[in-house]
């Protein structure tokens, strides 16, 4: 997650400035966190978390996860607000 964090600190998208395959991958992983475990906070990935906002408030997201989209936005806009850490995924992270 660390070396993640680092690699959006000076890019939109994994592979640069353009939305890829790459950001379909890692971006559905990502956005399963707030979903599925949601008393883990990513917060202390600051980029990480901005890119997930990013692609959660992509149309086609909206599309495809139609009402669970409404919830990860608003849970990606608790970890930017600060929401604290409460729990490590698998005791990673």
């Amino acid at each position: 997650m660390d070396t993640l964090d680092q690699l959006l600190a000076g890019q939109e998208y994994l592979l640069g400035s353009n939305f890829s395959v790459a950001d379909v991958a890692v971006g559905s992983y990502l956005l399963y966190v707030p979903q599925f475990f949601p008393d883990v906070s990513l917060s202390k990935y600051t980029n990480v978390i901005r890119y997930m906002l990013s692609l959660a408030e992509r149309e086609a997201y909206g599309k495809a996860y139609g009402q669970a989209a409404i919830g990860v936005r608003a849970k990606c806009q608790m970890y930017i607000d600060g929401m604290p850490m409460r729990k490590k995924l698998f005791g990673i992270f």
